[in-house]
């Protein structure tokens, strides 16, 4: 109760309470009528005006309480309305996130035959976030029919689907015969299996480079030193010689836990083994297939991703090899990338490479990644990237010979 009711009710008892006692007064005495009759009319007028006070109080509290109630409404409406707003954002973020993942339009060429240059994976949708179909083997045909940024819609076995455009071509992979060293076109895959492979494993650089000369090939004029100092970690700190044993170690568990005979150039940094030397060790056991384990380094910090190389088609000392060399490049490349989600640079055709111009059998350097990059040099640092690059590299070596 406010405080002018309490002040009209208390009023309205001593009023009637006055009233009763001159009115006994009045009787049992005779009092003044006059004053009693002037008492009266004041307690009505008062009374009177008290009736109206509550009246416009109740019909204010009328008001109050109706505007009360319309806030309430209009409150209840805005807070309506904001959950209908926020319902209706996310549905339309839900929708919009879709509408980006689901992707953009696809462009439709016409129907074209094209051939996994990797075990890569076939997906609902144009991105690495959709679901997996179905993985297919390297060399498995499927049929183009669109394109999606860096995607391709394809069809395999009845069903739609997509696979990285990177991991597509037009012709089917070549693959090699090893006891020539020379490409079989066609259909035909020359399948050799891991217990009959020997793999010799090159971890790059050492613990002391070797500034001597030696030929970068046999009988050439050119002369290079003999093992250089390697780049290092931008941010991890690594040399690069500490890195590419760490990962030839490993590969060399994976290889030997897949069936393959191995053989490591080096398992200490302790060594003073000149790159010929090392391609002379890999020619004289009869390596089925030479791996050089190297880093990159680059004066920009922003490039990151594999490469990998070999000799060109005209390399004056082993061109007989080029295409054993390439497709041994190509495939660990694509396994690789695939295994790991590194950036796929190229395959570098270089002939002064004096660890690749004195080999007699298939051989790349694999540059694993760019240490000059911050982050890729980090990742590269853990025990779960090498992993992940090892697993890419044995698959590759996988593809090369057909299993």
């Amino acid at each position: 109760m406010s405080k002018r009711k309490k002040f009209y009710a208390l009023f309205l008892s001593f009023a009637a309470a006055l009233t009763l006692t001159f009115t006994g007064c009045g009787a049992s005495k005779g009092g003044n009528s006059s004053s009693l009759a002037s008492l009266s009319n004041a307690i009505s007028s008062a009374s009177s005006s008290a009736a109206k006070e509550r009246s416009s109080s109740v019909n204010s509290g009328a008001s109050s309480s109706s505007e009360t109630q319309a806030s309430s409404s209009s409150s209840k409406a805005g807070q309506t309305t904001s959950s209908a707003a926020a319902s209706s954002s996310r549905t339309t973020s839900a929708s919009s996130s879709k509408g980006t993942s689901q992707k953009t339009a696809d462009i439709v060429v016409d129907p074209v035959k094209m051939y996994t240059t990797a075990a890569v994976n076939f997906r609902e949708g144009p991105d690495t976030s959709y679901g997996v179909i179905k993985k297919l083997e390297s060399g498995t045909e499927v049929t183009k029919n669109a394109e999606n940024g860096s995607w391709s819609r394809v069809e395999y076995d009845g069903k739609k689907g997509y696979i990285s455009s990177d991991y597509l071509s037009d012709k089917k992979k070549e693959k090699t015969d090893y006891s020539t060293g020379q490409a079989v076109s066609g259909t035909t895959f020359v399948k050799k299996a891991p217990s009959d492979c020997l793999i010799a494993i090159d971890a790059g650089h050492q613990g002391k480079a070797n500034s001597e000369k030696e030929p970068d090939g046999p009988g050439s004029s050119t002369m290079k030193a003999k093992v250089a100092t390697g780049t290092s970690g931008a941010a991890s700190g690594l040399a690069e010689y500490q890195l590419t044993l760490q990962v030839s170690l490993k590969l060399q568990k994976e290889l030997e836990s897949r069936g393959y005979k191995v053989l490591m150039i080096r398992t200490t940094h302790d060594v003073n083994i000149s790159n010929a030397e090392r391609a002379k060790i890999a020619n004289d056991a009869g390596a089925d297939a030479f791996l050089r384990i190297h880093a990159n380094g680059s004066d920009d910090p922003s490039v990151h991703g594999c490469i990998t190389a070999c000799q060109t088609a005209s390399n004056p000392y082993n061109a007989n090899l080029y295409n054993a060399c390439h497709t041994l490049a190509q495939d660990i490349l694509d396994c690789f990338c695939a295994a790991t989600g590194a950036k796929k640079q190229y395959i570098w055709e270089v002939d002064n490479m004096s660890g690749i111009n004195w080999c007699k059998v298939p051989v790349t350097i694999i540059e694993l990644g760019f240490m000059t990059n911050p982050e890729e040099d980090l990742k590269m640092a853990t025990d779960d990237y090498q992993y992940a690059m090892v697993k890419g590299i044995a698959d590759g070596v996988d593809a090369f010979f057909g299993n």
